[in-house]
């Protein structure tokens, strides 16, 4: 059985997305070290945690697409 590559655009959707949170992330530190963070000012953080969880629920689901990709083409009967 030929191994199958995940498709570039999928990783590049993942890698943007995880990128940008990571932005988020460096952006919440730097607040934090401001004094910027506070109980009263925490939407930061919530949007953070937020973006973050999605991106962490497409990479799961690009990665079961991935994974799932060849039981789904020999499903199909196709042959490249």
């Amino acid at each position: 059985m030929r191994s199958v590559r995940p498709p570039p655009a999928l990783l590049f959707y993942v890698a943007v997305h995880a990128g940008i949170g990571l932005l988020f992330l460096v952006s919440n530190l730097l607040r934090l070290g401001a004094g910027l963070v506070s109980p009263l000012r925490s939407m930061d953080l919530r949007l953070t945690r937020l973006w973050l969880d999605y991106t962490a629920m497409t990479a799961v689901i690009a990665l079961g697409l991935v994974l799932a990709l060849p039981l789904l083409v020999a499903m199909l009967g196709v042959r490249p």
